[in-house]
């Protein structure tokens, strides 16, 4: 598992599960 390109839509809106630490637009996958 890693970062990953996450769709637009998600931006700093990532799922919970993402972390708030994810960067805009990443989410880990």
């Amino acid at each position: 598992m890693g970062w990953r390109q996450a769709p637009t839509w998600a931006g700093p809106r990532a799922p919970s599960w993402a972390g708030s630490q994810a960067p805009s637009g990443l989410v880990v996958g």
